[in-house]
């Protein structure tokens, strides 16, 4: 398909957004995108007497921030150089989380691992509990390849890119802490 200039097309779209839908959004394949095309993420916001949900009656000037009663909208795209045939990759089967994938232990954090088998870098994201989250990666026979150390950040949601060019191809294993929760997940690197 060619787009033409000046076409729009709607990647996410929800009318009636939820507060209890607060998490992050991914596609099921890549997205092709026309060079040249901009991408840009808009909400509105029913801030008036008209929203049988607003928090504020009167109603209050909202601004921008991390509270709950502040316009929390965030939109951020994960780019690369095209490569043909990327369109017909199945970007789901990466968040399929079986007993062979995630070895949860005390937790209920929902981590996600993309793309997973990896060649040069994976992404991950997690719903932290806490204000702090630490990870290390280990290679099979528990040597640690990478780590961050804990991060004093807001609790909600968090994603990460990891480097794993310089590392031979087997299996990895990422732990992640958050609070008293944690999580460990295999990576596959090829």
């Amino acid at each position: 398909m060619v787009a033409s200039p000046g076409d729009t097309t709607n990647l996410l779209y929800i009318p009636q957004w939820q507060f209890e839908w607060q998490m992050i959004y991914f596609f099921t394949h890549v997205i092709k995108i026309p060079e040249g095309a901009r991408i840009f993420g808009e909400a509105v916001y029913d801030n008036t007497l008209n929203n049988p949900v607003n928090p504020n009656n009167p109603p209050k000037d909202v601004h921008a921030g991390e509270s709950t009663f502040q316009e929390m909208m965030g939109c951020r795209f994960s780019l690369l150089d095209y490569l043909p045939g990327d369109e017909n990759i199945w970007l789901d089967s990466t968040f399929i989380e079986s007993n062979e994938n995630i070895m949860a232990g005390n937790t209920s954090l929902d981590l996600h691992l993309f793309p997973n088998p990896t060649t040069n870098e994976f992404g991950f994201s997690v719903f932290l509990p806490e204000h702090e989250v630490s990870w290390t990666l280990t290679n099979n026979i528990g040597e640690i390849m990478n780590s961050h150390q804990p991060l004093n950040i807001a609790k909600g949601a968090y994603t990460e890119k990891i480097d794993v060019s310089d590392l031979p191809p087997g299996i990895y294993f990422l732990q992640l802490k958050s609070g008293l929760e944690e999580v460990e997940a295999k990576v596959v690197v090829e």
